[in-house]
């Protein structure tokens, strides 16, 4: 319905939203009946600017309350977030779940609002926000990718490594440095929010209000490559590494 951006009819066929937008990356919630949508696009070059639209009953939308309403038919950009240092920071990784959003900026600052039942917003507490807040829990680490399920967030986590450390693993898998930093995957992986299905990882199907490290990826030889979450479970797809030279041997789906 609404979340077409058409009014409020049903749509069979693909339609042209926004053309002046260079959108970047899209996300939409798993399976929620009343839909909504968030993007990231921009206008001009270094902009990562947040658009949103649809159902907006828990404050989903990320919109200042006094614009927010059931129901925003037209995307809808997103009051932007800033550092510390009160800089405008751009967006690069967005994820929703079944009525809260998660997104990652560019200082690697994590940023969630919506519903906040379970704890899935990572907050320390079970209430709603309408407005973006940082994740401070997540603070001193280095974000890859975050990922939403229904009612739970995974984020996992990576680690700046200078050049000459990894010197000889880039020579024996011949391959080309750009740069003088090299992002390698850690083996970092945190959940929250609803637990009682087993979608955290933890030993204890229980909720989990802030951002719980998953013990099985800290303490075995794998690289976490991609994270997802589906409405009451979560994936990994790794590979198992050498520890003297962080040469991938094989790759696992967990």
């Amino acid at each position: 319905r609404d979340k077409l951006v058409t009014g409020v009819q049903t749509c069979a066929l693909p339609i042209l939203l926004a053309s002046s937008l260079d959108v970047k990356e899209a996300s939409n919630q798993p399976g929620m009946i009343q839909g909504w949508a968030i993007l990231i696009a921009r206008y001009r070059v270094g902009d990562g600017e947040l658009y949103s639209w649809g159902y907006n009953t828990w404050g989903q939308l990320g919109h200042d309350p006094e614009i927010t309403s059931e129901c925003i038919l037209l995307p809808t950009v997103v009051p932007p977030m800033q550092s510390p240092a009160g800089a405008l920071l751009r967006i690069i990784k967005v994820a929703c779940g079944g009525s809260h959003t998660v997104v990652l900026a560019e200082d690697n600052s994590v940023w969630s609002w919506g519903r906040g039942a379970n704890g899935r917003l990572g907050l320390g507490s079970t209430s709603d926000c309408c407005r973006p807040q940082r994740v401070a829990d997540l603070a001193s680490q280095v974000v890859v990718s975050v990922s939403c399920g229904f009612s739970h967030t995974v984020i996992s986590t990576g680690m700046s490594v200078p050049h000459h450390l990894i010197a000889v693993a880039v020579a024996v898998a011949s391959r080309m440095l750009m740069s003088d930093v090299v992002r390698v995957e850690s083996n970092q992986v945190y959940s929250f929010g609803k637990g009682g299905d087993g979608q955290l990882g933890h030993p204890e199907q229980e909720d989990q209000l802030r951002p719980r490290l998953i013990e099985y990826f800290a303490t075995n030889p794998v690289q976490v490559l991609q994270i997802d979450s589906g409405f009451y479970h979560s994936a990994m797809l790794t590979r198992t590494t050498s520890s003297s030279c962080l040469l991938n041997r094989a790759s696992v789906l967990y």
